[in-house]
């Protein structure tokens, strides 16, 4: 099983301005710089593809190349790079771009994923596979009251006998928190997805469900960081 890591990067953050190259950790380090460094350490990706138009963010992986040689940067092109770029016209690049027979989909914007979560998605997807399921993706379970304004209604519990049940026991609903997802090559090949039909759900739990997006979520997320670090 040949697995490539696939990790885009592009420039022109608006929501939380140059949130992948500016200083995050105490000691300067990027969302750039933690997701690489993690990445470097799974021996169990065959090459890691960085694809990015920011030349600050080539400029920071060139010393993590230095340490692993799988690493390597791919500019990616500019029409790829926009505000309007659809996830589709980026799925569709991905393969163009790697060597894998799997692979793995991997956003800096979540730093609490780390080279352990890799493994052990990797380790749960291997298994799964022979078991029918054809993806592993990271979620964020929610368990709890959720409306939808459209039907005026909840979405997670449509009961006439119990309106108001304790949440353990409505109807888990699953966030995508796109940390990471992994699956085949064919499955970007031939049904132009990231995400199959029977997925693994890998729950995050506690700071590994933090995705930045926002400049709120950049600021909250380095408190964390520096409380565990």
């Amino acid at each position: 099983m040949k697995i490539s890591l696939f990790i885009p990067v592009r420039s022109g953050s608006t929501r939380a301005k140059n949130k992948n190259t500016r200083e995050f950790t105490p000691t300067g380090e990027s969302l750039v710089d933690i997701k690489l460094s993690q990445a470097i350490k799974v021996k169990e990706f065959d090459e890691i593809i960085l694809s990015t138009n920011c030349e600050i963010t080539m400029m920071i992986a060139q010393k993590y190349q230095e340490i692993n040689s799988k690493l390597k940067v791919v500019k990616r092109p500019n029409e790829l790079c926009l505000d309007t770029t659809k996830v589709d016209d980026i799925i569709k690049y991905v393969p163009t771009v790697t060597k894998g027979d799997y692979i793995m989909w991997s956003h800096v914007t979540s730093p609490f994923i780390n080279e352990h979560d890799f493994r052990n998605a990797i380790k749960l997807f291997k298994s799964g596979i022979v078991e029918g399921f054809d993806t592993i993706m990271s979620v964020n379970k929610i368990q709890n009251f959720i409306w939808d304004e459209e039907q005026k209604d909840l979405v997670n519990n449509k009961s006439n006998i119990n309106r108001w049940p304790n949440t353990q026991d409505l109807k888990p609903m699953y966030e995508i928190n796109h940390a990471f997802y992994m699956t085949s090559r064919e499955m970007y090949e031939q049904e132009n997805e990231r995400i199959g039909k029977n997925p693994i759900l890998y729950e995050c739990e506690g700071e590994k469900r933090i995705d930045i997006d926002w400049e709120f979520d950049f600021q909250f997320a380095q408190k964390v960081w520096r409380g565990f670090f």
